[in-house]
């Protein structure tokens, strides 16, 4: 029986015996970088999709509750008076033509600015733990999240130094705050939220 090694094929074999393990490494190699590669361009793309699929669920989800908000509180921000009131019981909250809301209308509002900022406040999380892209965050509401924070700032500010320790929460939307301190001016619709101000 003859064996392979025993036929010489010259030093054209032998020089390629002698390679072929380097020329595997190099290939494998190369397969793990393509790999690698590819990998991350799915994961940055999963993320941007990822990114854009939360933000159309919150504002699908809260766009009745937005509009209920400025149909009762009107678009400005809120006074610090509608602030206390939202986050103290037995306080009278007053609309946006200054009448008097009933208990119920005013835990109806409550539950509405709770469920946006909430929302808000899951979407920067998202953002800090690197499930969501803040770039594509910014390129779809970089606006509307600026101008929510700032209308219902009073709020939050309230509920972070309530009078009552059992109720304040130092920490209340404290992601959103850093999201909303991260957005550079050049970065929102500047005439629109001037617009969404007044």
């Amino acid at each position: 029986m003859l064996i392979l090694k025993d036929f010489n094929l010259g030093p054209a074999w032998t020089w390629a015996a002698t390679f072929a393990p380097v020329f595997a490494v190099v290939i494998a190699l190369a397969s793990f970088v393509l790999l690698s590669l590819t990998s991350w361009a799915n994961w940055r793309s999963a993320r941007r999709q990822a990114t854009i699929e939360a933000w159309n669920d919150w504002s699908e989800g809260c766009t009745e509750a937005r509009r209920r908000l400025s149909q009762t509180l009107g678009m400005r921000t809120i006074s610090p008076d509608q602030a206390r009131a939202l986050a103290t019981q037995g306080e009278t909250l007053f609309d946006r033509d200054g009448k008097p809301i009933s208990h119920d209308d005013k835990q109806a509002v409550l539950n509405d600015v709770v469920e946006v900022l909430n929302g808000l406040e899951r979407l920067a999380v998202g953002v800090r733990l690197g499930l969501y892209r803040r770039e594509v965050l910014v390129l779809v509401g970089a606006t509307i999240i600026k101008r929510t924070y700032e209308r219902f700032e009073p709020y939050i500010t309230f509920r972070r130094t309530s009078p009552d320790s059992d109720k304040r929460q130092e920490r209340a939307f404290s992601q959103l705050d850093l999201l909303v301190g991260h957005i550079r001016q050049n970065e929102v619709d500047s005439q629109r939220l001037r617009s969404l101000r007044d």
